[in-house]
């Protein structure tokens, strides 16, 4: 009785810990990343304003 009990905790703690690991995955895709680009892309047109300015 005591394995059956080990090998469900073991099973499901493994379960629970996927779960995590998907959830961190899948807020790191769809919240972090995109912010990242979007001040990747700003600092990208800020560099390009201050070409222009220079070139005048």
């Amino acid at each position: 009785m005591k394995s059956k009990f080990t090998i469900g905790f073991v099973v499901g703690a493994a379960f629970a810990l996927t779960v995590v690991a998907g959830a961190l995955t899948t807020v790191k895709l769809a919240v972090i990343d995109p912010i990242e680009k979007h001040d990747e892309w700003i600092e990208e047109n800020k560099k390009k304003a201050n070409r222009k300015l220079v070139g005048r």
